[in-house]
């Protein structure tokens, strides 16, 4: 498995419209939390899901969520839906 590169996932940004983002914090050539940053630029209400081993990362926006590994899959898929029902009541 090859390591996500962080300008494929600007570029991916910049092309498309996504319901959700997840991501990990350490990608080649940038950081998740750089890559939320771009994304709230272009789509401030999108959920935004940073999962990390390392040290907790907070952030004061309601449709932002910390995944510290390891993390169950049901947790995951549930905060996702949750969030993701949310953001289109808006």
């Amino acid at each position: 498995m090859r390591s996500p590169v962080f300008g494929e996932a600007q570029a991916l940004l910049a092309e498309q419209s996504f319901a959700a983002i997840i991501a990990e914090q350490h990608l080649t050539g940038g950081t998740g939390l750089a890559l939320y940053d771009e994304a709230r630029r272009g789509a401030p209400d999108v959920p935004f899901i940073l999962m990390c081993g390392g040290e907790r990362v907070t952030v004061g926006d309601s449709q932002f969520r910390f995944f510290a590994k390891t993390f169950g899959l049901a947790d995951l898929a549930e905060t996702l839906a949750t969030m993701i029902a949310a953001s289109t009541r808006e």
